[in-house]
């Protein structure tokens, strides 16, 4: 049964970030995609060629709204008629919800990467 248009730190550990995008269009919805704060720093030393530890704040904040507006428009792709991706948004912290009104969460799907949840989940319009 589809949950009611939010997501609530399905990543295990004390500090998650999510990503998330809008879709608009043929098809309308979100997608968010959500992990560890250490594993959105790893994604964001790899994508800017840096030593982890050089990495800052607004690095990883660019890393995720890039790894969620790529995955958006993946999926973007994949519905139905012509749909436009707005600009991602980015939440980071402990114990947040993020939530998406007026749309159920058709999908949750858990990837690994490099043993680290990264938790995608697809939001449609009611």
């Amino acid at each position: 049964e589809p949950v009611t248009g939010s997501v609530t730190g399905r990543v295990e550990g004390d500090h998650t970030i999510t990503g998330l995008v809008t879709v608009v269009g043929g098809w309308t919805g979100a997608i968010a995609v959500e992990t560890s704060l250490d594993a959105a720093r790893r994604f964001a030393a790899t994508m800017f060629v840096s030593e982890l530890e050089a990495i800052s704040t607004d690095e990883v904040y660019d890393a995720i709204a890039e790894l969620t507006n790529m995955t958006g428009g993946s999926i973007k792709n994949l519905m139905p008629g012509v749909s436009t991706l707005g600009i991602p948004t980015v939440t980071e912290g402990t114990g947040y919800t993020v939530r998406v009104p007026r749309t159920i969460a058709l999908q949750g799907l858990v990837y690994l990467c490099e043993d680290e949840p990264v938790v995608v989940t697809l939001f449609e319009s009611l």
